[in-house]
């Protein structure tokens, strides 16, 4: 079964995203299991090889002026394409007129749409999956606020083919329960996770060997949603307390340039500009190894790949307390649940991760390795791929 996975955005061999991170993993596993699964995205018309998956890249010929100013597709391209000047009803017409476009003269037995927003009113005859990476506040970044809203109003009219497609899918049982209320019709949860071979479990740094705990930061810098901002201050009360501790924020790109300055600037007002290092990592297990504490205070995420993955190593994990998270990390002792948006709970919860950096906890890993390992899902999503066509 040829299998077409579809994004919007840009995937290029240095990729970071998780929507771009989860394509990319489920062809590997997809292709593994017996499926002949490519990917579509966008950019200028070729094919290549990431990480040993095929990539083509393609763009209707009307989006090309565009594409040349930006240089790539991200958020600035998605807007002008398919937000500036549109009414929601307009912009949903034409995303979904772009991929149709992107995807002529590719063969393929089934589509696999990697957002709601594309597949409301997408005119395939194909058989289509749909998993949505965004949640509500993450799609409002994009479209505005009150997008959400329209996408369900639009969803139910007799013009949208929302409701024909095989299955609507989303990371986590939490959004699967909210969505199936807010669109009335059936949504599932397939939980993603970590892709083992990958990570394998990350070595244990000796705590006596320590002049300096490292905290990690595994996300792309925007700090209204991923909430670097959060462990800026939270450092500062690390550092009062008396523990040596420095943060690395890796997720560093081209176009986020200006949130770095600012949180330098943050750091520099907080006295802590020198125990800060943003870099980006072509290979994310090296970042898990070198770290000692891994820190995710997003203040809301569909899923939480990075979680996953710092969890999967056996790195102690501080995290919000958003639903989603909670989802993933409740009752494994390795992970530090902290108050949302409170970045002084933030840093105590880090005091107390620190303090059990010597604790073992081989059980807990095994058992969060055995549940979120991101073959599962390959395979959840191979059965619900033979299933429908069958």
């Amino acid at each position: 079964m040829r299998i077409c996975l579809h994004t919007f955005w840009s995937i290029e061999q240095n990729f970071i995203g998780g929507t771009e991170r989860f394509i990319i993993e489920l062809c590997k596993e997809l292709n593994v299991l017996g499926f002949d699964a490519f990917i579509v995205c966008s950019g200028e018309k070729s094919k290549k090889i990431v990480d040993g998956v095929p990539v083509f890249s393609a763009l209707p010929d009307w989006a090309r002026s565009d594409f040349s100013e930006f240089g790539e597709a991200k958020a600035k391209l998605f807007k002008r394409l398919f937000v500036e000047g549109r009414t929601r009803r307009q912009g949903l017409v034409r995303l979904a007129r772009y991929a149709e476009e992107q995807l002529e003269g590719f063969d393929y037995d089934l589509l696999h749409l990697n957002s709601f927003a594309s597949a409301i009113f997408t005119k395939s005859t194909k058989n289509i999956v749909v998993t949505n990476h965004e949640n509500e506040q993450e799609t409002a970044n994009l479209w505005g606020n009150g997008a959400f809203k329209d996408f369900s109003e639009c969803a139910k009219i007799n013009e949208s083919t929302f409701g024909n497609h095989l299955a609507l899918v989303v990371p986590t049982r939490h959004y699967a329960k909210v969505y199936s209320k807010f669109f009335e019709t059936d949504v599932i949860g397939i939980h993603q996770g970590a892709n083992l071979l990958n990570f394998p479990r990350a070595p244990v740094r000796p705590v006596c060997d320590k002049k300096e705990i490292t905290l990690l930061l595994p996300s792309r810098i925007e700090p209204y949603q991923k909430g670097q901002d959060l462990a800026v201050r939270a450092l500062a009360e690390v550092r009062s307390s008396g523990l040596n501790a420095k943060f690395i924020f890796s997720g560093v790109r081209n176009d986020n340039q200006h949130n770095i300055e600012e949180l330098r600037s943050l750091a520099d007002q907080m006295r802590i500009k020198a125990h800060i290092e943003f870099t980006c990592f072509a290979d994310m297990s090296e970042a898990y190894e070198q770290c000692d504490i891994v820190v995710s205070p997003e203040r809301y995420c569909s899923f939480g790949l990075s979680v996953s993955e710092a969890l999967a190593v056996g790195k102690p994990t501080v995290l919000s307390n958003i639903p989603t998270y909670m989802e993933i990390s409740r009752g494994f002792a390795h992970a530090y649940q902290f108050q949302s948006n409170n970045h002084t709970d933030l840093a105590a919860k880090i005091l107390d991760a620190s303090s059990e950096l010597d604790v073992k906890r081989s059980h807990d890993i095994f058992r969060f390795r055995e549940q979120f390992d991101f073959r599962e899902c390959a395979k959840t999503y191979g059965r619900l791929y033979s299933g429908v066509t069958s």
